[in-house]
């Protein structure tokens, strides 16, 4: 005859077993899952002048970075007080580093480009904008800054729109581009903009882009 010690001992041991059973049968149809890849942060370039508009600075960049969008200032005059001075910077360098180039207008550049104001150092920023534009990176301008892509000969056969000055229309045309006279224009890689009021949408269009290239 069996002794209740040993009874109770098999019984333990049958238990063991088809717990053993039952917990590698749950395991076995528990669902794997592959880690979750994070976004890659994009990054803009963020070009200013002194007498910028802080408006369209301010909400572009925080409109950015609120998308994850980090943002690396130039200033092109030492008197805005933002920023790294754009002498102090490689093109290359940053068009390979970076997503986007965008550049802030306002009164500053309004007299630089229609040549009330004279700015040796217009070339570079006419040089980084090429050298974003020949590695096909996003390029976006606000006010009166679409003229300075004109300057820079890529708007030719472009729609665009910029701040409803004759001076600055006229400089669009001059350089091929269509006008347009919308808030916002997107035209493959090129954004422009027609001035703070439409410094939301231009931002914003800006992280669009950016999403989907």
């Amino acid at each position: 005859m069996i002794s209740k010690k040993a009874v109770l001992l098999i019984s333990l041991i049958i238990a063991l077993f088809l717990g053993g059973i039952a917990f590698w049968t749950v395991l076995s149809k528990t669902p794997s899952y592959s880690p979750i890849t994070p976004l890659t942060k994009k990054k803009a370039v963020i070009i200013i002048f002194s007498n910028y508009n802080p408006i369209e600075y301010s909400v572009t960049r925080e409109t950015l970075e609120k998308n994850e969008v980090s943002t690396y200032t130039i200033t092109v005059n030492e008197e805005t007080g933002l920023g790294t001075l754009i002498t102090q910077v490689d093109p290359t360098v940053l068009a390979s580093e970076y997503d986007a180039l965008i550049i802030i207008g306002g009164p500053g550049v309004y007299e630089r480009v229609i040549g009330r104001t004279s700015e040796p150092r217009m070339p570079l920023v006419i040089n980084l904008i090429k050298t974003f534009h020949s590695k096909n990176k996003t390029i976006a301008a606000i006010c009166a800054a679409p003229a300075i892509l004109s300057k820079a000969g890529i708007l030719y056969g472009k729609k665009a729109t910029v701040f409803p000055s004759r001076d600055l229309i006229d400089i669009l045309l001059k350089g091929g581009a269509q006008y347009t006279g919308e808030a916002v224009t997107v035209d493959g890689n090129i954004i422009t903009a027609n001035g703070p009021n439409a410094a939301s949408s231009f931002a914003e269009t800006i992280v669009t882009v950016l999403r989907s290239a």
